[in-house]
């Protein structure tokens, strides 16, 4: 069978049971997650001076538990109110980010900083 014809054969069977969609999900937050976070980390170091690193990465970690405690209960309370709301505000959160991060300028590296081959 062409592999396009399996896509499509999986895609019917998804559509009569939704709910088999939520191991791509995982998938996809789990890939997410994974990439995000040791980039995040790595160029959150970069912004202060190295006494100060333990105090950083320390406050960012409370704030990362936070809201992973948070943020699921907050979601799921509004999905109990509005099922469509969940993913209006999600939207609406993606969209004010790529805002941010589109003002982001860059920092210059200064050339002693980048290793000779």
């Amino acid at each position: 069978m062409p592999p396009i014809r399996v896509v499509f054969a999986w895609l019917q069977y998804v559509a009569r049971e939704p709910g088999h969609l939520i191991i791509p999900a995982i998938a996809f937050i789990v890939l997410g997650e994974g990439l995000f976070d040791p980039s995040y980390n790595a160029r959150l170091s970069t912004s202060v001076p190295q006494n100060k690193q333990g105090l950083l990465q320390g406050t960012n970690q409370s704030i990362q538990a936070l809201y992973h405690v948070l943020v699921p209960l907050a979601a799921g309370a509004i999905y109990t109110y509005s099922h469509g709301s969940v993913f209006g505000i999600a939207a609406v959160l993606m969209v004010i980010g790529l805002v941010l991060f589109s003002r982001l300028k860059p920092k210059p590296i200064p050339a002693e900083s980048i290793p000779s081959i």
